[in-house]
């Protein structure tokens, strides 16, 4: 669980780090068309997100019937 939720934080920090960097550059990710790049990158880095955080959740879930189990 230790290792899921280090995770899941470092990929909402590489998203945040990412939304932090393109932002406050938007004019020159404009002035070079890279918007489709950027959202591309931001989809992929979002999803990733999605995924490590629904992988804590499950195991979350999963502790309390794994202990009912070992009583």
């Amino acid at each position: 669980l230790c290792k899921i939720s280090k995770n899941a934080q470092s990929s909402a920090s590489r998203l945040s780090a990412s939304l932090n960097e393109v932002l406050p550059s938007i004019l020159v990710v404009k002035a070079n068309n890279g918007e489709f790049s950027e959202c591309s990158r931001f989809q992929r880095q979002a999803l990733d997100d999605l995924v490590q955080r629904l992988k804590k959740r499950k195991m979350k879930a999963l502790i309390p019937l794994i202990v009912q189990v070992i009583r």
